[in-house]
């Protein structure tokens, strides 16, 4: 049976506990039309994330500070959702606290 209910909390104690400093993202559920997942990222942790080949959409659940999109900056926090485009640039940055970042890719 298809796994139904998730819980944020188990997918963000998956991060902490890999030994890969690089590795700052779990993902939640994932099929052949849809991936979601979170990120998490320490004050002053670099994103080193690149361009994907799917649309994305980013929900800030915790944390404040900025996400960049093809050289353009908005401000990010809880609540706030963003769309990327497939093959775009985008980079999280600037911001002083952890913050969790739902994704959706399709």
């Amino acid at each position: 049976m298809l796994q139904v209910e998730f819980r944020l909390e188990d997918h963000l104690k998956n991060i902490a506990e890999n030994a890969d400093p690089l590795i700052y993202y779990d993902t939640i559920f994932e099929n052949t039309n849809l991936r979601v997942g979170v990120l998490r990222l320490s004050e002053n942790e670099k994103d080193t994330q690149s361009p994907h080949t799917e649309d994305e959409i980013y929900y800030c659940v915790k944390g404040d500070g900025f996400l960049n999109i093809e050289g353009k900056n908005y401000l990010v926090k809880p609540g706030k959702i963003f769309f990327v485009g497939k093959g775009e640039l985008h980079q999280f940055h600037g911001f002083s606290q952890e913050i969790v970042i739902l994704y959706f890719f399709s």
